[in-house]
C-alpha cells in the first residue's frame, strides 16, 4: 500500500511540474532568442538533372540554327535520357560587352508536366556554346 501511495505522489508531482509549464508562469514567458540562426530551404531557384541535361539539348539546337535565313520556324527539341520534349521560339541574336548571345523561349513537357522556360545560350572565348541562363517562366 505505501508503494502505491509513493507512485500517486510521484505522478501529481510530476502533473504539477507539467502544469505549471504551460501557464502564465512557464515556457510563455521565455524570451526568443534571436541570434539563432537555422537552415532553410531555398527558393525553387536551382535546376535539377533532368532540367540541367534538357536546358543542355536546348542549348544544341539553339546554337545550331542558322539564324541568317530571314524566318526561323520554331524547333522542335526532344532529350532521349529524360523523356522530355518541348519547342523553341522567338530565337534572337546579341551582342553585349563583346559576348555573343541567343535568347529564346522554349515549352518543356515532362515528368514533372508542362512548363514555359526564357533562356540564353552564349559564345564563350573558346568559341564554345555555354547556358547562361534557364529559367522558368
Amino acid at each position: 500500500m505505501r508503494r502505491i501511495y509513493q507512485h500517486i505522489c510521484f505522478a501529481s508531482l510530476v502533473m504539477v511540474m507539467f502544469s505549471a509549464c504551460g501557464s502564465n508562469g512557464g515556457l510563455s514567458k521565455m524570451n526568443v532568442d534571436d541570434t539563432i540562426l537555422t537552415g532553410a530551404l531555398p527558393e525553387k531557384t536551382e535546376q535539377n538533372p533532368t532540367q540541367i541535361s534538357d536546358a543542355s539539348i536546348i542549348q544544341n539546337a539553339v546554337s545550331a540554327v542558322d539564324l541568317s535565313t530571314s524566318q526561323v520556324a520554331p524547333l522542335n527539341w526532344a532529350n532521349q535520357a529524360t523523356g522530355s520534349t518541348g519547342t523553341i521560339t522567338d530565337i534572337r541574336e546579341s551582342k553585349g560587352d563583346g559576348i555573343l548571345c541567343r535568347d529564346f523561349k522554349t515549352s518543356r513537357e515532362s515528368f514533372e508536366g508542362v512548363a514555359m522556360y526564357t533562356g540564353s545560350t552564349c559564345l564563350n572565348t573558346e568559341k564554345q556554346w555555354f547556358v547562361r541562363k534557364f529559367v522558368a517562366l
